[in-house]
């Protein structure tokens, strides 16, 4: 039996093409780009300068806030200097190091080899300092902060239920044992005695890994839910596997979870191991633009260009890139952004194949964006709202519980752009908010 949230869209038949090809490496990148600028407006300040030899898993920069994630190398060789460079947030200062493929690590890495005989703050530490972040279900910091009020529930989503997206189903089912590893690390320093791993129910690959992983252990329970699109929003999620709903501008930790990914549980695994922090991710390039899809394992501060002349099966030359999915994900002006922590996925389309109909029409008032909502809105209401710029109706209509999945939008027959045009009410709400009580 599998588990799911009213509302959603099947999306099964790409997705489950993609999940099926395994992650292969890519061919040494002759440069690798670190923007400075991260995801939110965090600013790095880099730590290296032209004409500095650097060492894989080397700190390059860091930022005034020490709850903030380090930038490491993920290669060895000499820094070429600090310019602009395409990021995924636009044209940003960058450091740019030229890689001797000699992949040679720091000296003196840190390893933790038996953690249950190690402090718990050493292992909070260098967790911290390795670099895990999860982008996909807000930024997952390993701070002190675990150790204060543990959730009730771990939740792990290795859910993609985004198109041409498979991550999360490639780092379960290739390494399954590292996975429950982390999980295993995050109950022995938090004391989490419930552990649900989401998996969807007709990604066989992905269920017998992690069964196989599990064993006979009674706090790991195997959760199967259903495959539609957005089941893996950490909304959608908590609701599916613990029944709790999460309130506006509240977080899972907030109703009693903790929801985290596969590729962070791995990278706590093998950072203790192996003592070199997080420099590289899985990451599935697809589209209309390739005969076949593929899932790569790449170094950060690789550029999309990059991965694109190592694709054995390009049809076509794109004129169309998007990161992170077609339906919540962002199109990329540059063939040339580096990939990095919030990069999971890219997509490249030609011109034959449109994303959805150019023509705009006057709303029919259908109800599919009603009955396909998974946050049980009525967007075409607060799409009115929005339109006329009546912040007070659209709160009526709950705006800022949506969670701008874009749903309304792929189902609308008249094309109507629904999950913008809220979203462009719900900025303009926040910054009245903001304005209001904060006298900015």
């Amino acid at each position: 039996m599998s588990v799911s949230f009213s509302g959603g869209i099947p999306l099964r038949a790409i997705r489950d093409k993609v999940r099926t090809f395994e992650s292969k490496p890519v061919m040494s990148c002759p440069k690798h780009y670190y923007p400075l600028a991260g995801k939110n407006g965090i600013i790095y300040t880099p730590l290296v300068k032209a004409g500095d030899t650097v060492a894989l898993g080397q700190k390059i920069a860091h930022t005034a806030d020490s709850w903030e994630l380090p930038l490491h190398s993920s290669v060895s060789g000499s820094v070429i200097g600090i310019e602009d460079y395409p990021a995924v947030s636009g044209s940003v200062k960058t450091i740019v190091i030229s890689n001797d493929e000699l992949y040679t690590p720091i000296d003196n890495p840190g390893i933790i080899s038996d953690y249950k005989n190690a402090d718990k703050k050493d292992i909070i530490i260098a967790l911290q300092n390795s670099g895990i972040a999860d982008m996909n279900g807000g930024e997952f910091l390993c701070g002190e902060a675990l150790l204060s009020q543990p959730p009730k529930y771990l939740i792990v989503n290795a859910v993609d239920s985004e198109p041409y997206t498979a991550a999360a189903s490639r780092r379960i089912a290739e390494n399954a044992e590292e996975v429950i590893e982390g999980i295993r690390i995050l109950q022995y320093l938090i004391g989490i005695k419930t552990v649900y791993i989401a998996v969807e129910s007709n990604f066989s690959d992905g269920i017998n890994a992690v069964t196989g992983a599990v064993r006979y252990d009674e706090t790991l329970n195997i959760i199967k839910v259903k495959p539609k699109y957005p089941q893996q929003n950490k909304h959608m999620l908590v609701k599916a596997v613990a029944g709790r709903n999460i309130p506006y501008a509240k977080t899972p930790s907030d109703v009693g979870c903790m929801v985290t990914t596969p590729e962070v549980l791995y990278h706590i695994s093998r950072t203790l191991k192996t003592g070199i922090p997080v420099t590289e991710q899985i990451v599935t390039v697809a589209g209309n633009a390739l005969s076949s899809p593929e899932n790569f394992r790449v170094p950060f501060g690789v550029p999309i260009s990059f991965l694109i002349s190592e694709t054995n099966t390009l049809s076509e030359v794109p004129d169309r890139i998007i990161v992170n999915g077609i339906m919540n994900g962002e199109a990329q002006t540059s063939a040339d952004t580096v990939t990095a922590k919030d990069i999971h996925s890219i997509q490249l389309f030609k011109n034959s194949e449109k994303l959805s109909p150019v023509k705009q029409k006057k709303c029919i008032h259908c109800g599919l964006c009603v009955s396909h909502c998974p946050a049980r809105l009525v967007p075409f209401m607060i799409n009115k709202a929005s339109l006329d710029y009546k912040p007070g109706k659209a709160m009526k209509y709950h705006i800022l519980d949506c969670i701008r999945c874009g749903t309304c939008s792929y189902v609308c027959p008249s094309c109507i752009p629904l999950s913008k045009n809220i979203g462009d009410m719900m900025d303009s709400i926040q910054r009245l908010y903001r304005k209001e009580y904060t006298n900015e």
